[in-house]
């Protein structure tokens, strides 16, 4: 059985892509933005993380995903903690996650932020995703990654849902924050 290693970076096979991530504390895997060259310790302590997502650790103990690099420290639990706040984003939703201001804090507790420092979150994609099912992943990652966080963002206003008084509402909130869906209100009026 393969070991569950905070810190340790685990390969996910993605189809025709393979992505990287490292699994940080309390089930959190933060997925490096696109590595360029040999794969080595020193190459992701120098790569960010593009996103951020929770699942069990059924995937790892069974091996399905692939350890590529064990951890250099199990016990730095400040080098492998989760980003101050990952916010509670509902596409579905958007002016409703705007009134709630929900996000988790380091240790996985729920908390409410101000409205600057939230949309400052979602903005640098720092959204909390939680995958229950860990077969999703490979999917989710080739479908939000590349744009990630607008991907997210804009996923249902893409889908073009509801009734016309929900999208209109949820172009509106996401005007309100700064982004234009002006392309994507055309579409689903056409």
């Amino acid at each position: 059985m393969a070991r569950y290693e905070i810190g340790a970076i685990y390969e996910i096979e993605a189809g025709k892509r393979t992505y990287y991530a490292s699994l940080l504390n309390h089930d959190l895997y933060g997925v490096f933005e696109p590595i360029s060259g040999k794969l080595s310790e020193e190459v992701f302590d120098n790569t960010p993380y593009r996103l951020y997502f929770s699942t069990g650790s059924y995937a790892v103990k069974r091996g399905f995903w692939k350890k590529i690099i064990p951890s250099p420290d199990k016990t730095d639990t400040e080098r492998w903690s989760r980003p101050e706040h990952l916010v509670v984003f509902t596409p579905w939703d958007i002016e409703g996650a705007l009134s709630r201001l929900e996000a988790f804090d380091r240790y996985g507790n729920t908390e409410v932020l101000d409205k600057k420092t939230y949309i400052q979150c979602l903005k640098h994609g720092f959204i909390s995703i939680i995958q229950p099912m860990y077969e999703r992943i490979p999917q989710f990652l080739n479908n939000y990654y590349d744009d990630w966080p607008e991907s997210e963002i804009y996923s249902h206003v893409i889908i073009g849902g509801g009734t016309a008084e929900h999208q209109q509402s949820q172009f509106n909130a996401l005007k309100s924050i700064g982004y234009n869906a002006e392309q994507y209100l055309q579409k689903t009026k056409e």
